[in-house]
């Protein structure tokens, strides 16, 4: 057979990787159309769509035949094809040269084609549970990000009063989380590839699955499991929460948290004439189920005792929390959460909790007498009652059971709750027989935040 071999290969290359991304993106999503029907067109159109500023187009010619012009495009490239016969005229009187062939088996030709019939065939029949199970695991990837976030949120205006320790192994995981979501994304995409190209089994897709649920750090199961093991960070932020007394979010107090100390002594000499109250907590003692208590009671002792200092502005007074997580340097450090009472540079007592519940200050008992102007209480009698009381309630607190119990005792008269009598008597005009009192329609007070008038129902009410 008599002719000429005439041959043209065509190259195109994306010199701008967005673009080349794009390209890509479009021709997954249309071979991602598992129940669709797929066919090339898409490509093809895709290709042609290209911008030919972000593309060049390589055009190789070769056969045995001499061309007048350089093809540029697909078309130039045709147009020369079209004119081959005609070049044939002047080869070999028209004749060209003698073709040589060469016979290629149909099984091979048949195994070039196998790759693209799989990729149909597959993409139908991946199991649509797997399917599920992969958008799965992308969601639980956003949600375990999504959970660590707001732990982060948490603890961010906190840094300064958690030990740096207990931040160091936070942001580690962060770090870690940040790389392994990388990874197994890189995984699953790379493994459906795989399996759509027909070079991979549906069931390693299973077992990469179940490995992320069980064993990967990004699942929303391990990530849980880690903030549970850390959870005394959260412990410790509720805890220095206690110190600030806005109702709505908490925030540092930063008038009592210490960020550094070298030395309890730096607070002594400072505060040299002040009265000054030093609380020493650490979850050690508050986790600890027989230091719990203690803990509770501390920090009521101490809350309660700064609020009372509040309103008397004429008293030096300087209150300070020394945590023992994050000021670990200290060498003065208590066995149990206490308060120092410091005066004058010397500690008063290492437990003022214990200490003012042993004998009343002279402060306490003017405070006493200040407030029940109407009674005939001396300091004796004050201090009497006082350590009766003690013998009775050791820790110095009353639970509702017991309060009734002291009432009832101090006016056996009275019902149990007749307590407003009692906080009215130095203005009743009769006897305690009657336990009334007589107000004026036009008078004011303050329920609940909320003036109320005398002659209102309440009004009213009190009266009867």
């Amino acid at each position: 057979m008599w002719g000429a071999n005439v041959a043209a290969t065509f190259e195109q290359i994306l010199n701008d990787s967005k673009t080349a991304e794009e390209i890509q993106g479009e021709l997954f999503a249309n071979f991602s159309k598992a129940t669709l029907n797929i066919s090339g067109h898409a490509k093809l159109e895709n290709i042609a769509q290209i911008n030919s500023q972000n593309c060049a187009l390589k055009i190789s010619f070769s056969g045995d035949v001499l061309i007048e012009d350089i093809p540029r495009t697909p078309d130039d490239v045709f147009r020369i094809f079209q004119k081959v016969p005609l070049m044939l005229r002047e080869l070999n009187n028209g004749k060209g040269q003698q073709l040589e062939f060469e016979l290629y088996p149909l099984k091979r030709i048949a195994s070039n084609f196998k790759r693209e019939l799989q990729i149909q065939r597959i993409i139908k029949d991946i199991d649509i549970h797997v399917m599920n199970r992969i958008e799965d695991t992308f969601e639980q990837i956003i949600k375990g990000k999504r959970i660590l976030n707001d732990f982060l949120d948490k603890i961010e205006p906190w840094r300064d009063w958690l030990p740096p320790h207990w931040l160091q192994v936070v942001d580690n995981k962060r770090l870690e989380l940040a790389g392994k979501q990388l990874e197994i994304q890189r995984r699953l995409a790379s493994l459906l590839e795989k399996i759509r190209r027909g070079e991979a089994e549906q069931n390693e897709m299973i077992v990469l699955l179940d490995e992320f649920d069980e064993k990967n750090p990004c699942s929303v199961l391990l990530i849980k499991k880690f903030l549970k093991e850390n959870s005394r960070i959260e412990i410790k932020i509720d805890s220095l929460g206690e110190f600030d007394d806005s109702i709505k979010e908490k925030q540092p107090n930063a008038d009592l948290l210490l960020k550094r100390l070298e030395s309890i002594s730096d607070i002594v000499d400072q505060y040299y004439v002040y009265d000054v109250y030093l609380l020493h907590i650490s979850s050690a003692w508050q986790e600890n189920v027989k230091d719990r208590e203690n803990w509770r009671r501390q920090l009521r002792c101490f809350n309660n005792l700064r609020k009372s200092t509040l309103s008397n502005e004429s008293k030096k007074t300087i209150f300070r929390v020394i945590d023992h997580d994050l000021h670990t340097n200290l060498t003065d450090k208590p066995s149990t959460c206490v308060i120092y009472h410091v005066k004058h540079g010397e500690i008063k007592t290492k437990d003022y909790c214990h200490t003012s519940l042993i004998e009343l200050s002279l402060e306490q008992i003017q405070k006493i007498q200040s407030e029940t102007k109407c009674s005939s209480f001396t300091k004796a009698d004050i201090q009497k009652r006082f350590q009766e009381f003690i013998k009775k309630h050791p820790i110095g607190e009353l639970n509702e059971k017991d309060f009734t119990a002291e009432f009832h005792e101090l006016f056996p008269c009275l019902a149990n709750n007749s307590y407003l009598c009692v906080a009215f008597l130095p203005l009743m005009p009769t006897p305690l027989r009657s336990c009334s009192i007589n107000i004026n329609p036009n008078a004011t007070w303050i329920e609940h935040g909320l003036t109320v008038a005398g002659g209102s129902q309440y009004g009213n009410q009190m009266n009867k």
